[in-house]
């Protein structure tokens, strides 16, 4: 409900406008956060190949650019009208406010994810991140947002919004079909199996472990969940963690 309620103002101009209109705020979206990616990337760049000319910022940042807006995922986005960017945006966004160089996180910390999670409910997986690094303001936060923009999209769409939350979200025959040539993922590949609850196995496992790496990753790479980690000399301080880890 509250997806339809930020794309409810393109509803408004010609088709041909709310085309151009949205397609460039995706690409804009996109170049957002393949810049704020590219610029926390570049000291692990610069740790790994201290001499190679991809550790100059002037040259990583333009390459991750360059190459991501060539990706499947941004290309396919652009191409179906989707709100993948957006989303993708604003959990990065909410990423760098919480590591931002100083060490507190901003106020704001947790708005993004909020309001990607009420849009899409995908981007909610990063909320776990945030109490798994100690970073429980910025959970409370999210949750919050996202509960509070669903609220109001049900303000605005009372009976939309009732029906999408007692039929639509049940509807699970409105995914289309995963074998689609446009399907990258891991699911599709676990589709090529003969026996679709060994197909539903395997894809299932194979989720559970990727998000599992994935939390710990994001938390040993999070300074606040570094200081978290003891150890029987004491609490390891966060920098040289990462720094051992790489």
């Amino acid at each position: 409900p509250f997806a339809a309620l930020v794309l409810w103002p393109t509803s408004w101009l010609p088709d041909r406008t709310g085309e151009l209109l949205w397609t460039g705020g995706s690409l804009l979206c996109t170049v957002a956060f393949l810049v704020v990616v590219a610029r926390e990337l570049r000291p692990v760049v610069a740790r790994r190949w201290p001499t190679s000319p991809v550790a100059d910022g002037r040259v990583l940042v333009p390459a991750v650019v360059a190459l991501g807006v060539w990706c499947m995922p941004a290309t396919l986005t652009a191409r179906l009208g989707q709100v993948n960017a957006l989303m993708a945006a604003l959990v990065v966004l909410d990423v760098w406010l919480v590591r931002r160089r100083g060490g507190r996180a901003s106020a704001a910390a947790g708005v993004g994810t909020g309001l990607a999670a009420a849009i899409k409910l995908t981007p909610a997986a990063l909320v776990p991140y945030f109490v798994l690094a100690g970073r429980r303001r910025q959970a409370v936060v999210a949750v919050s947002t996202a509960v509070v923009a669903t609220l109001v999209a049900a303000l605005v769409f009372p009976d939309d919004t009732w029906r999408f939350l007692t039929v639509e979200v049940f509807s699970t025959e409105r995914a289309p079909d995963v074998s689609i040539e446009f399907n990258h993922s891991f699911r599709r590949l676990a589709a090529l199996l003969p026996d679709e609850r060994l197909e539903l196995l395997l894809w299932a496992v194979a989720a559970v472990v990727v998000l599992v790496w994935a939390y710990r990753r994001a938390v040993a790479a999070d300074p606040n969940g570094a200081e978290q980690m003891e150890t029987p000399g004491g609490v390891q301080d966060a920098r040289q963690e990462n720094t051992q880890k790489w």
